[in-house]
């Protein structure tokens, strides 16, 4: 029987009337069919004291052949109290001798009946009784006395039958309801408050006389210790989650930090003023600090009420649109100077399709380049002593950026292909971790990309990244117009970014066209050298870097006090930065990251 959604009480209810009804009815047959077999069987025993009362007179007549005899023995029965028709037959001729009463119920075309029958008739039914009459062992004759039944006798009978019952059958249905509900109120009750704990982890504890049954106090108390332990449970869970994320930040930490570092040293073995070295040592330190700055929320990225997907989220920086050359090429900066301070001979170089100022991709700019690192990294350890690392841009179709990497190593075996991108799996290093691969996989899964590895053993192996191309914000600068016959100014506080600048804006190339150049470490400087230039009426264009590192006012603080804004370029290493974008837009101040000085197309107009 199904019982899904219904109510326990009504449920238990319901069952205890349907088993009340059923016993009813079958007490009320059984009743019923004894009091009708009662009655008539009172009626058989008084025929037959009858019939065996004139049973010598009928057979004393039949010898004789007494047929008036026979008559009025016939006419005297029939007048008896209930008695329908009497009969008498001859057996020896089979002949009807006598009868009385009503003749159209005798069945005159039967000689032989049985001794006890049922007959229906117009007013409901009658009993016929057959007695054989008997002379020295030989059957001479039969009585057939048809009788009525007592249909008035049997129905105040059965009604007083059916009153009992209904009297009955409400006090049992009573019973049965009280003690259903006895049964079934704790049990609903219980039900409620487990419900209620699954929803909020707290038992609201019932008390015994509540509950009433000891399996229900039982099953109550083993609950509450299994909310008890879950509690703990899920503490112990979100304890080993923390430490779980902690463990992968760290490892991924290590791995950015020793990576940075090691390209720090080489340059700095080497360091002799040159721009690009400094550039590619400030890159690296600048990748160490952004990385680094991720261990923090190790310890604070968590809350009592933080769930799994809340902790999922705690080393899953914001993306944004950045441009691919920007990402790629200091990277590989960082691995040309660790490549010179290291034994093998091995060329890295990078190949551009298309305008690169063009290609955009929306990821997160520490994983991408850690991610680019790893990947350079096993490229650099697959490579023996000599080799090749080529790195291609291009754009595959209107929608997406493919980025490869293909080196000239040892390569990958085919069996062990479909293993690559799994977590924990390495091949080809001591002590690897396969943390590398398997987080380019998971990142560039992120991103809505597709990575793909091919490799061929003993001639290198190929990665695929394919990215979806992202448009530009509107602040971006594809290129850096400086009007011709006017003055730049140069606002930094870091000697490096003046030195690639001067790398770039070449003295003798830009007085030319008229183009003269002021290198600026103070904001008090740029000011004072603004207003000279707008009291000459001279053009002037101000590359200033957002943070100068010292006093309060930034770069872009700068600008605005000397209401430049058209005429002005914020730089900042920092460019990600949300809070940096708004505020940059708000003021219509075109925002470029410093990653990009060495890359973006100058123009003289």
């Amino acid at each position: 029987m199904k019982t899904v959604g219904v109510s326990i009480t009504r449920y238990a209810v319901r069952e205890a009337r349907r088993s009340v009804l059923r016993l009813s009815i079958a007490g009320f047959a059984s009743l019923a069919v004894v009091a009708i077999s009662a009655s008539v069987f009172a009626y058989y025993q008084r025929l037959d004291y009858v019939a065996r009362a004139v049973e010598s007179n009928i057979e004393s007549s039949l010898l004789v052949g007494d047929t008036f005899q026979l008559r009025r023995l016939a006419e005297s029965l029939a007048k008896s109290d209930g008695v329908l028709a009497v009969s008498i037959f001859d057996s020896r001729s089979g002949k009807l001798i006598a009868q009385a009463g009503d003749t159209a119920l005798t069945d005159r075309g039967r000689s032989e009946r049985r001794r006890f029958g049922f007959m229906p008739t117009l007013s409901g039914g009658a009993v016929t009784l057959r007695h054989y009459i008997e002379s020295s062992s030989e059957r001479i004759g039969a009585l057939e006395i048809i009788c009525a039944l007592p249909i008035g006798l049997l129905g105040g009978l059965l009604g007083v039958i059916v009153m009992v019952f209904i009297v009955v059958s409400y006090l049992i249905v009573a019973k049965a309801k009280k003690t259903a509900l006895a049964v079934t109120t704790p049990t609903e009750l219980f039900a409620r408050e487990l419900k209620s704990a699954a929803n909020s982890g707290v038992l609201r504890e019932i008390s015994p006389e509540d509950l009433r049954f000891s399996e229900l106090i039982g099953v109550q108390t083993a609950f509450k210790a299994l909310l008890e332990k879950l509690a703990t449970a899920r503490e112990q869970e979100k304890q080993v989650i923390q430490e779980a994320v902690a463990g992968r930040i760290a490892s991924k930490v290590r791995h950015d930090v020793k990576q940075a570092l090691l390209a720090s040293n080489a340059v700095a073995k080497r360091l002799e003023g040159r721009p690009e070295d400094k550039a590619l040592m400030n890159a690296s330190l600048q990748r160490i600090e952004s990385t680094v700055n991720e261990i923090p929320k190790i310890k604070f990225g968590f809350s009592t009420k933080a769930s799994l997907p809340d902790i999922a989220k705690i080393s899953s920086p914001e993306i944004g649109i950045h441009l691919v050359v920007g990402l790629v090429e200091p990277v590989c900066a960082e691995f040309r100077a660790l490549i010179a301070d290291s034994k093998k001979s091995v060329d890295v170089d990078i190949e551009v399709s298309g305008d690169q100022m063009q290609l955009f991709v929306n990821v997160e700019a520490v994983r991408f380049r850690r991610m680019l690192v790893n990947l350079l990294a096993n490229a650099l350890d697959a490579i023996e002593r000599v080799g090749k690392i080529h790195v291609e841009i291009a754009i595959t179709d209107d929608s997406t950026v493919a980025i490869r990497i293909k080196d000239s190593g040892k390569g990958i075996s085919a069996a062990l292909l479909p293993k690559i991108g799994t977590p924990g799996f390495s091949h080809g290093k001591k002590n690897g971790s396969g943390l590398g691969l398997s987080s380019a996989f998971e990142y560039i899964s992120e991103w809505h990309g597709d990575i793909k590895v091919s490799s061929i053993e003993g001639k290198g192996t190929t990665i695929d990244i394919v990215l979806p191309r992202a448009t530009p914000h509107s602040s971006f600068l594809s290129s850096l117009v400086i009007p011709a016959n006017s003055h730049v100014v140069i606002l930094d506080d870091d000697p490096t970014v003046h030195q690639i600048w001067r790398a770039r804006l070449l003295p003798e190339e830009l007085k030319e066209v008229g183009v003269s150049v002021s290198w600026l470490f103070d904001g008090d400087e740029a000011r004072v050298l603004v207003e000279q230039l707008k009291r000459e009426g001279r053009e002037f264009l101000i590359l200033a870097d957002y943070d100068l590192g010292h006093g309060r006012d930034s770069g872009l603080d700068v600008i605005r006090k000397l209401g430049v804004c058209d005429r002005s370029v914020v730089m900042s290493s920092n460019a990600e930065d949300v809070d940096l974008i708004r505020e940059c837009r708000a003021s219509a101040v075109p925002l470029v990251p410093k990653a990009l000085q060495p890359y973006i197309p100058i123009q003289v107009a």
